[in-house]
């Protein structure tokens, strides 16, 4: 999935390439708006800081449905996050996650937000 790192992407479709692997994170900063996974089951999905921030700001709603599980980072790995993912992540006052019924991981994360 490495291959996909950097390109300028609106739309990416890799429904059963059930020998792709990978982690999810290679699409961080991309302004997708479809993203889909399906029996794409070699692929991880443990959100970096920034995709997570990207997530929680409304702008990585592809992940919604996109086939896979996607972990959210610990709170430990946010606490070491860069400054500018802690400011982002404190300027946010309204998360909406709804229909994210992909989602892993420790709702701690969001403790203290």
């Amino acid at each position: 999935i490495e291959v996909f790192k950097g390109m300028e992407l609106a739309s990416l479709d890799l429904s059963d390439c059930d020998e792709l692997t990978g982690n999810i994170d290679v699409f961080k900063g991309m302004e997708l708006t479809s993203l889909k996974l399906q029996n794409c089951r070699q692929l991880t999905g443990h959100l970096s800081s920034e995709m997570f921030v990207q997530l929680l700001e409304g702008k990585a709603s592809f992940l919604k449905g996109c086939g896979i599980t996607v972990t959210m980072p610990s709170a430990e790995t946010l606490s070491q996050a860069s400054p500018d993912i802690i400011d982002r992540i404190q300027a946010i006052k309204e998360v909406n996650l709804s229909g994210m019924n992909n989602l892993a991981g420790d709702i701690e994360v969001f403790k203290g937000m």
